[in-house]
């Protein structure tokens, strides 16, 4: 292969590549630039006020919507430099809880929840990241959280999914979630037509047709099963929550958990297909040409 002949390959192959990069890494700025209706961004780097025993007081939402929090009674200890550099909110399970200012929090029946967690539970019990559930609006609140065995627990999101209401898996969750006391990505939709669950961008449960219309008036918690009596208090790490009001389509889903493997496990997310077809059919007509040419 002549010098030259090597020197074409790196022309038409540099744009692909340069390409890709630019494709790989857009996934962090997409987030930056994907502010549309999204009403919640908690994160473990920011707007942190702790005690002096490492209790944090209170956590800032950064979506500038102003929905940020404040413990309840004892605030979950911050545990720095954990995830990727990222430090880590841990709940202990019995006390830890924050509550969210600026009710209400959604004002539509079409959400997006991100949550990056462990779940180090110890039990069986139900345990929430993010609950507006009151006595008044008791099975048709808003949560989020897992129950069942401690090395596959499932999700319950919303009594009508995995909780009081679902006809098919009553209080018992859905999906199945896998190394759980290992950080991960747990999302949840609300859609028009249907529900969705995911662990680390993988649909790990579908509820078929749309959940019964949610109360969204009431004040929403983190850490807890709203106002409770029982708590359901989370037990593990949180290093992040993201709410958005409205569904996400699947391309804005990527974007935003490109953000966050990128940030707090320190891995770009994949090529998105369309793209990977384009960048390797233009490498494939690139290299076309110069056989051609040779």
């Amino acid at each position: 292969m002549s010098k030259l002949y090597k020197s074409k390959i790196y022309e038409v192959l540099l744009p692909v590549l340069v390409a890709s990069s630019f494709f790989i890494n857009s996934a962090e700025a997409a987030l930056l630039s994907l502010t549309d209706q999204l009403v919640l961004r908690l994160e473990s780097d920011a707007g942190i006020t702790t005690n002096a025993g490492g209790q944090v007081t209170a956590w800032a939402d950064q979506s500038g919507q102003n929905h940020n929090a404040v413990a309840s009674g004892i605030g979950p200890l911050l545990m720095s430099n954990q995830l990727n550099g990222n430090p880590l909110l841990n709940f202990n399970g019995t006390s830890n809880s924050f509550a969210l200012t600026g009710s209400p929090l959604l004002t539509s029946q079409q959400f997006t929840l991100f949550a990056i967690v462990d779940d180090k539970r110890t039990d069986s019990l139900f345990r929430e990241v993010i609950s507006n559930w009151t006595p008044s609006t008791s099975i048709n609140s808003v949560f989020l959280g897992t129950t069942g065995s401690i090395s596959n627990p499932k999700v319950r999101f919303t009594d009508n999914f995995g909780g009081g209401t679902d006809p098919f898996n009553t209080q018992s969750g859905v999906g199945n979630i896998n190394t759980p006391t290992q950080p991960f990505v747990l999302s949840a939709i609300s859609n028009f037509g249907n529900a969705q669950v995911y662990q680390n961008g993988n649909l790990i449960a579908q509820h078929t047709g749309a959940l019964t219309p949610r109360d969204l008036a009431s004040q929403f918690y983190i850490g807890k099963q709203g106002t409770y009596a029982g708590g359901e208090y989370w037990k593990g790490d949180i290093a992040a929550i993201l709410v958005y009001n409205k569904a996400l389509n699947t391309n804005e889903q990527t974007q935003v958990l490109g953000y966050l493997n990128s940030k707090y496990f320190g891995f770009a997310s994949p090529v998105p297909v369309p793209a990977a077809i384009w960048l390797f059919g233009s490498a494939l007509l690139g290299m076309i040409w110069l056989r051609r040419r040779k």
